[in-house]
């Protein structure tokens, strides 16, 4: 892949070819994998000529795709180009754009994002008569999109609040979006194929995401050596976060804990597995709590759980993504730390997310408070 492109690139590459009818924007494995579901969802409905995929930087961890999975033989076909945003229009003209007609002759262009539609690039395709009739589908992002407020999004990003970013940020996270969204929606531009559907605070299983990520996953079987990891059957497997090196717990109440589960685990002959997080960078402060870690951090755990012979014992975690997709996609014992840690072991910055994962996802994920409930 070239260093990265921009915009106009790929307006020119839309211009060039027009059997082009989807692009994807993804950051994460995750990311990846629940755009390849989405897209056999349109493959099947014949709906998909030929498309491309732009790959983001992490603004704190580069890029963090995991190599193999970026390279399977299931997406080899489609081209990938690592990508930054440029120049983007003002929201004046994005408002023109939101309010146009199309005509309902013009054929579909699919751009699939996860979060929401980065409408600003939707606007430059419609200025330019490089593209029309946008339908912008938004893919799964990760639990952070069911627990965070506006205002959580933002004090993940570390916006400045006397920036003229914030202020701009702050609108868009807003009223811009509830405006965007109900357009989108009447025009018939806007769908959600998320793990869950959020429909009145309310979350709904998807099952249309669920099942195409478990084709994806079953595809994806022969691109991996899963013998590597028959070290997870029958262990406890503690999925870690970046909450530790982004300074969002106080006193390494998550270490301690997890060091309290691995000692009591040993007690009853139990092992366990660390899967740190892929943009964690000091696995040293596991080192001393006895589990084994998988240095291995970007092979995304859906993978390695799909193609094992024995399963974990169970999952664990605070409230990681693979807490809810274990449970959903094979039924695994799946526990949160949140309450052996409590409440006041977190920050105030994730103190929301907190909240909303035992409030939204208990039915889900079990949250004990006694460790002998895990280790058992």
């Amino acid at each position: 892949m070239e260093p990265y492109i921009g915009d106009e690139e790929v307006i020119r590459m839309l211009r060039r070819d027009k059997d082009i009818n989807y692009i994807a924007f993804v950051t994460s494995s995750w990311h990846y994998l629940c755009t390849l579901a989405s897209l056999s969802v349109l493959q099947k409905q014949r709906k998909l000529k030929k498309g491309i995929i732009l790959i983001s930087e992490h603004s704190g961890a580069g890029y963090i795709i995991d190599p193999k999975l970026l390279n399977a033989s299931i997406s080899e076909e489609i081209p990938k180009y690592n990508f930054k945003f440029t120049t983007l229009p003002k929201w004046g003209t994005v408002m023109r754009y939101l309010t146009s007609e199309v005509a309902s002759s013009k054929s579909e262009f699919y751009i699939l994002r996860p979060v929401a539609p980065k409408i600003e690039f939707s606007t430059k395709l419609w200025k330019k008569n490089v593209r029309e009739n946008i339908i912008h589908i938004v893919t799964d992002e990760g639990l952070g999109v069911y627990l965070r407020s506006y205002r959580g999004w933002m004090a993940e990003e570390n916006i400045d609040l006397h920036s003229p970013q914030f202020w701009n940020q702050l609108q868009n996270r807003t009223w811009r979006k509830v405006f965007q969204d109900i357009i989108l929606t009447k025009k018939k531009q806007l769908l959600y194929n998320t793990f869950f559907k959020d429909v009145d605070k309310r979350i709904y299983i998807n099952k249309a995401c669920v099942n195409g990520l478990r084709q994806v996953l079953d595809d994806l079987q022969k691109e991996y050596d899963l013998s590597d990891y028959e070290y997870y059957s029958n262990k406890i497997v503690i999925c870690t976060q970046t909450y530790g090196e982004e300074q969002k717990i106080n006193n390494n109440l998550d270490i301690k804990r997890i060091s309290d589960i691995c000692r009591e685990a040993a007690e009853k002959n139990i092992g366990v597995v660390i899967k740190p997080h892929p943009r964690e960078r000091d696995l040293g402060k596991y080192s001393k709590t006895g589990a084994v870690i998988d240095t291995n951090a970007t092979v995304p755990l859906e993978i390695v759980l799909a193609g094992l012979k024995e399963p974990p014992k169970c999952i664990v975690g605070i409230t990681t993504t693979v807490l809810l997709t274990a449970r959903i996609l094979w039924n695994m014992k799946c526990f949160s730390l949140i309450k052996l840690m409590g409440k006041d072991a977190f920050k105030d910055s994730i103190c929301e997310e907190i909240t909303n994962f035992e409030g939204r996802f208990s039915a889900y994920v079990s949250i004990p408070d006694k460790i002998s409930r895990i280790v058992d």
